[in-house]
């Protein structure tokens, strides 16, 4: 009994150390990108005023990187495999000015190591001529590999995203929805040094 339970188990351990490896290699590594974002709503004022059209874009850079403790909470829905990951959002705020505006831990969830998705994720963008726009989005990171499994390219696109308190920079509030795309830069290719 006992020799059979070892020939079992070494095909079972051997499966289990595969899939870990496995794991491993569909986790996302520390990314930057770089995003071109494009907002449109409506600006209104307290004052009874009609709303009028709004609309604009800018560059930010989002920093995805492995939350090495995993702090990230799952709502309790049906969702895909995850990994907890720290997103942090700069923006420029002045000329020669970039800021961290966001900083968050969420659940990257990751469907076949080539595509990961951020549901529900908030960020807030601050624009250099004064606008502040806190969006929730769902985002898709696509990723190309090479043939060590690295990731080569990543792409970082808005699937629906809305700006749900916005402001101008006359002070009116903001009501629209946002899209933001773009891909990977090394961190060397960044306009601002790191803290």
């Amino acid at each position: 009994m006992l020799s059979i339970l070892r020939r079992l188990a070494w095909p079972l351990l051997a499966s289990l150390l595969m899939a870990g490896s496995a794991l491993a290699q569909d986790a996302l590594p520390d990314t930057w990108f770089k995003l071109k974002i494009k907002g449109s709503g409506y600006a209104a004022r307290d004052d009874g005023s009609a709303p009028h059209k709004v609309g604009g874009t800018f560059k930010a850079y989002v920093h995805v990187y492995p939350d090495i403790e995993g702090t990230a909470t799952d709502d309790g829905g049906p969702s895909l495999p995850s990994d907890s990951y720290h997103i942090d959002v700069w923006c420029q705020t002045g000329p020669d000015q970039w800021e961290r505006t966001y900083w968050t831990t969420e659940s990257l969830e990751r469907s076949d190591g080539l595509v990961y998705f951020l549901a529900d994720l908030h960020c807030s963008f601050r624009t250099e001529n004064g606008m502040d726009l806190e969006s929730y989005m769902t985002a898709m990171i696509r990723v190309k590999r090479d043939k060590a499994h690295a990731v080569k390219a990543a792409t970082f696109t808005t699937l629906g995203a809305e700006i749900f308190d916005g402001t101008t920079p006359d002070g009116e509030v903001l009501r629209g929805g946002l899209r933001a795309s773009g891909k990977e830069v090394r961190p060397d290719q960044l306009p601002f040094q790191l803290p």
